[in-house]
């Protein structure tokens, strides 16, 4: 379970295992069977948006939410791919630019 904003996500650790090596180091040092994970400074909707793409490989992103997106990807350490990510923006020039984050 994942929660951020007020919101609660339920997932699989597996699938968040397999998607961010984030996720994989942090459930694995747990022994808890269902742990919440609390992600401060995570918004919920790109929360949502991230885990619909690790879920079905795909997401449809309006060009003003990919800069904050792929910040949120960065720091969760979920690669977004170029193909699965639709957007009026190209998704290469975003994910050029260098932005500093902090977990």
């Amino acid at each position: 379970t994942l929660a951020c904003g007020g919101q609660v996500f339920e997932t699989h650790k597996l699938i968040l295992s397999v998607c961010s090596p984030y996720f994989r180091t942090l459930l694995n040092s747990r022994p808890d069977k269902h742990p919440i994970v609390y992600l401060k400074d995570v918004n919920p909707k790109h929360l949502e948006q991230l885990l619909s793409y690790m879920y079905r490989g795909e997401i449809n992103v309006l060009q003003d939410d990919l800069g904050p997106l792929i910040e949120t990807a960065r720091g969760l350490q979920i690669k977004l791919s170029e193909t699965c990510v639709t957007t009026a923006a190209p998704l290469a020039a975003a994910l050029a630019r260098p932005r500093p984050l902090e977990c």
